[in-house]
């Protein structure tokens, strides 16, 4: 933190007041103090601040970040400026960014705003349990994938079984009785691995 020596230019008479104040100080704390030592009046829609010939100053970034430096003439704008060149700042997607930053943001404008920061990482989590879930997903549906093809020949196979073995059962009760019972155990078999919950 260092102190920093800035010009304020009124908004509509064009005064200039030099203040000296903490660079870790906010655009909106900024605002506030100009408006408590009567500078300014209060504006029902806000006022936003911008660097002479420069870029409009986010609301929660400190002059320290907006890279601020000494002497230099900060506009004070009203937010609802004749001519719409200033609009107030919107709100976004991203928490403590700008509409005006997002359009076209950099990870310096995330790497200021600790809500965009906290924001990524929840999204970061939230897209990691997603991954984790639906790849556990897809690891069940092979399993059972697995079990239904071979569920499939097993039934295949069984039919062919129970066919020979129906043939066999007309000429020798004997050897048909064994392959009958062949072919309905592959069909139990079968019908288990249909309907049985595969282990992840």
């Amino acid at each position: 933190m260092a102190d920093l020596n800035v010009n304020f230019l009124h908004p509509t008479d064009g005064r200039t007041v030099s203040v000296t104040l903490d660079d870790a100080i906010t655009v909106m704390e900024a605002i506030n103090e100009l408006i408590q030592s009567s500078f300014i009046v209060a504006n029902r829609n806000g006022y936003n601040l911008a660097l002479k010939g420069g870029k409009l100053l986010l609301y929660n970034e400190s002059f320290a970040n907006a890279g601020i430096k000494d002497n230099d003439i900060i506009r004070i704008i009203p937010a609802t400026e004749a001519g719409g060149e200033l609009e107030a700042i919107k709100p976004s997607a991203i928490p403590g960014l700008s509409k005006k930053v997002t359009d076209n943001f950099t990870i310096q404008d995330v790497q200021k705003s600790p809500e965009a920061i906290i924001m990524i990482v929840n999204l970061y989590d939230d897209l990691q349990a997603r991954y984790e879930r639906q790849t556990k997903e897809l690891e069940y549906e092979k399993l059972k994938s697995n079990d239904r093809l071979v569920a499939t020949l097993l039934l295949l196979v069984s039919q062919v079984i129970l066919s020979i073995g129906a043939n066999l059962l007309t000429s020798n009760n004997w050897v048909a009785l064994p392959v009958l019972i062949a072919g309905g155990v592959q069909a139990i078999l079968a019908v288990f691995l249909t309907f049985r919950k595969p282990k992840n």
